[in-house]
């Protein structure tokens, strides 16, 4: 392996700067900037004796919970190690002829078809409309036994495609299987997660990793039909989520305030920092309605390469350079919404290193 193609690689990082990790800001990594809850840690503590134990294989209290925080049966639920896993199951349970990706998208998406040996297309999604999905393109293309992978909200755009198009997009393709990932949902003012009234062909993934801050801990599910499921089920590896992730799923799905908390502060957060760099000049912030915000260098003196290298070297910020999504290039980059101070921090850097 000769790179890291996502965010939140401090690790690296920090070794290359020769620093510690807690000296870096890390805007790349797309987590709650309020931290994990208190209770977090307290429960990890409470957790430890059972690590002379194996897993529940079943994972059975968190499907339960899931499942009764829905209104769905359990059957319906599979507890995972975070979304990305799901990303590389879901291929190989289902075994499509291809994979339809609007693009730009999360780039495992790509990468989860391929390791199963499924050819990919490519949809793209402009920024002359916002990244918006081009619902009657994708129609156009797809063929039997497709599946097509939807970020909502999207990764790196912060767009949230329509529930009810999603839905209709489905109904008239049966014989078509879409994988709406949600890994993000919960920063979303959105009331519907897609999980009612759901065509039997729609699968959505969710994931605590970013709303609660635990990186660290992999924690998500699939929900779907039972006869999905249990295809997934069959090529999921054995004890793939802890004992540490399957009891703090357990307790997040109880304890729902921190989401609403963090959703109220992130939105005001994005809009005053979103605000912030457009007034830089040379900047263009795309609109979002995640913990995340896409931006777009237009100076001819600095491309986001360029700008991801000053800002580490000079100030230890660490963003997320997105030439590597394919349909973006050299000038586009993503970064996260943090605390105010964070924020401030970056925008300063900014400032300097374009006036500079």
């Amino acid at each position: 392996m000769t790179g890291w193609r996502h965010g939140g690689n401090v690790w690296q990082t920090s070794a290359d700067l020769r620093c510690s990790v807690e000296d870096i800001i890390d805007f790349s990594s797309n987590v709650n900037p309020l931290g994990p809850p208190h209770w977090v840690y307290t429960l990890i503590d409470s957790m430890k004796p059972s690590i002379k134990h194996y897993p529940d294989p079943f994972c059975v209290r968190l499907k339960n919970r899931v499942a009764d925080l829905y209104d769905i049966n359990p059957s319906e639920v599979l507890p995972s190690n975070g979304t990305s896993e799901l990303v590389y199951l879901l291929p190989q349970a289902i075994r499509p002829a291809r994979a339809v990706i609007p693009v730009p998208s999360y780039v495992d998406y790509e990468y989860g078809a391929r390791a199963a040996e499924i050819p990919v297309l490519r949809v793209i999604m402009t920024s002359d409309d916002q990244f918006r999905l081009p619902i009657e393109e994708i129609q156009s293309v797809l063929m039997p036994r497709d599946i097509v992978y939807l970020g909502r909200p999207n990764n790196p755009t912060g767009v949230v495609y329509d529930s009810e198009e999603i839905r209709s997009l489905a109904k008239k393709n049966r014989d078509v299987y879409f994988i709406v990932d949600q890994a993000f949902y919960d920063f979303v003012e959105d009331a519907d997660p897609l999980v009612r009234n759901r065509p039997d062909n729609i699968g959505v993934m969710f994931s605590l990793t970013k709303i609660l801050a635990v990186p660290g801990i992999r924690v998500g599910w699939l929900v779907a039909e039972p006869g999905i499921i249990e295809r997934v089920a069959q090529v999921q590896p054995p004890w793939s989520v802890n004992v540490f992730a399957q009891a703090i799923g357990e307790k997040a799905v109880e304890h729902r305030e921190v989401i609403e908390e963090t959703r109220r502060s992130v939105a005001d957060a994005r809009a005053e920092l979103a605000k912030q760099i457009s007034e830089l000049g040379g900047f263009h912030v795309y609109p979002s309605k995640a913990n995340y915000l896409l931006v777009e260098v237009n100076r001819r003196e600095i491309d986001a390469i360029q700008l991801k290298e000053r800002l580490l070297h000079n100030h230890k910020i660490l963003i997320r350079t997105c030439d590597n999504f394919p349909s973006l290039d050299k000038r586009f980059f993503r970064i996260c919404v943090r605390s105010s101070e964070d924020n401030g921090r970056l925008v300063r850097a900014l400032t300097q290193v374009v006036e500079g």
